[in-house]
């Protein structure tokens, strides 16, 4: 699928190694905005975590390439609830758990073209909804979105609690 250049590609790649190192620029991001949440960016670490997840069969990694250099990628699980009790039947949507571009590629369109590839294939599996989390704070993240065309559906509450004596 071609983006804002015809040098622009996307490839469903399972590729732990790549995403990895392409998680790196967003998840310092996250640690240095949040270091008692998130841990220092540690690419064996990832890379292990990485493996597991996308031996999943609900896991697809999306990769973005500019002229064959990967410059952004989505982690997307299908989520299925078909065994719930609290569930419409059918109910099913694409998650994505993690998306991010390099930053020498932002604002060239890349992250548009992404979620249009996305779309894309959630209308090819028949999923009718695409998720996705964003941080309050993250004022850029969450005006694109928006112009994306998400709508607020939920909102993660967080209460920080002492510790116990």
């Amino acid at each position: 699928m071609s983006g804002p250049t015809p040098n622009l590609q996307f490839r469903l790649e399972n590729n732990p190694e790549l995403l990895a190192r392409l998680n790196r620029h967003v998840h310092t991001l996250h640690q240095e905005r949040y270091p008692d949440v998130f841990a220092p960016y540690d690419y064996g670490r990832f890379l292990g975590w990485y493996q597991k997840v996308l031996a999943q069969e609900n896991a697809y990694g999306v990769v973005a390439y500019l002229e064959e250099e990967p410059v952004g990628y989505a982690l997307i699980f299908h989520k299925e609830y078909s065994s719930s009790p609290f569930h419409a039947p059918g109910y099913e949507l694409m998650l994505v758990d993690q998306m991010a571009v390099v930053p020498e590629h932002r604002r060239k369109g890349i992250g548009k073209a992404l979620i249009q590839f996305l779309s894309v294939f959630c209308r090819e599996k028949g999923v009718a909804r695409l998720q996705l989390s964003v941080w309050r704070i993250n004022e850029a993240a969450r005006d694109f979105y928006q112009q994306m065309g998400f709508e607020w559906y939920m909102m993660d509450l967080e209460m920080k609690i002492g510790p116990t004596l």
